[in-house]
C-alpha cells in the first residue's frame, strides 16, 4: 500500500492547509529548526516533512495522551468522517484502535519516503514543559496542540522570537493571536484561511 501524501495519514487538516504547511516549510533558508507542538497520528508531520530538506531539524512535541477508550471512540468516528476510507486512512484507523497514539503516528511516519534522510526528534511532552527546559531558537513553529486560550498564549510567548509562528484552528484561537499581536508588534499576520476544514494561520517577524 503506497502512502504518498498528508491526506493518507488521518489528520483534520485539509489538503490546502497541508499544502500552505509545506510551502511555509519549504520557503526556510538551510539549516532551519522547526518545532511542531501537537502531531495528532501525523497529517501536520508528515506534510512539514514533505518541505524539509536535509539541512533541517524537526522537533515533534505531543503529550500522546489520545488513547483514553471514550476519546478514542469519538477520534475515530470523527476522523472517519473527514477523512472518508481510503485504504490508507482505513489501515492507521486500525492501528489506532488496536493501539495508541503514539504507535500509529509512528506507524504513520515510517511510510514517508524521507523518512531515512531527516532529522526528526518526537518528544513526549506537554507544550508548557518542553518549552521552559528547552532554549533552541527555532525559525518556524508550527502550533496545534490544547487550544485553551492560556495555553496557547503561553506558547506564543516562549516563542517570541520565532521567525514564523503559524498554527491550526484560526477562527477558535484568534482573540488569542489578536492579543499576542498587539503585545508583539515585531509580527505581522500575514496569512490566514478560515473556512470549514482550512483555519490556517501564518505571522512573520517584520523584516
Amino acid at each position: 500500500m503506497n502512502y504518498t501524501e498528508p491526506t493518507h495519514i488521518p489528520g483534520w487538516i485539509d489538503a490546502r492547509q497541508c499544502k500552505l504547511l509545506t510551502e511555509t516549510v519549504q520557503c526556510l533558508p538551510a539549516e532551519s529548526k522547526i518545532l511542531e507542538i501537537g502531531v495528532g497520528l501525523g497529517r501536520s508531520s508528515w506534510a512539514i516533512i514533505d518541505g524539509l530538506d536535509p539541512s533541517h531539524s524537526l522537533v515533534s512535541v505531543d503529550t500522546f495522551a489520545m488513547n483514553e477508550p471514550d476519546l478514542k471512540h469519538i477520534n475515530i468516528r470523527e476522523l472517519n468522517r473527514f477523512c472518508g476510507e481510503s485504504q490508507q486512512i482505513t489501515q492507521l484507523i486500525n492501528t489506532y484502535r488496536r493501539t495508541n497514539q503514539r504507535t500509529t503516528y509512528r506507524q504513520a511516519l515510517s511510510y514517508h519516503p524521507k523518512r531515512s534522510k531527516i532529522n526528526h526528534t518526537i518528544v513526549t511532552a506537554y507544550s508548557a514543559e518542553f518549552l521552559e527546559s528547552n532554549n533552541t531558537t527555532w525559525d518556524l513553529a508550527y502550533i496545534d496542540g490544547d487550544h485553551d486560550p492560556i495555553t496557547v498564549r503561553h506558547e506564543l510567548d516562549h516563542l517570541n522570537t520565532t521567525a514564523i509562528l503559524c498554527g491550526d484552528d484560526y477562527i477558535e484561537i484568534k482573540p488569542t493571536l489578536m492579543s499576542f499581536l498587539d503585545d508583539n508588534p515585531q509580527y505581522q499576520l500575514t496569512e490566514y484561511k478560515s473556512s470549514h476544514n482550512n483555519n490556517f494561520w501564518c505571522m512573520h517577524i517584520n523584516t
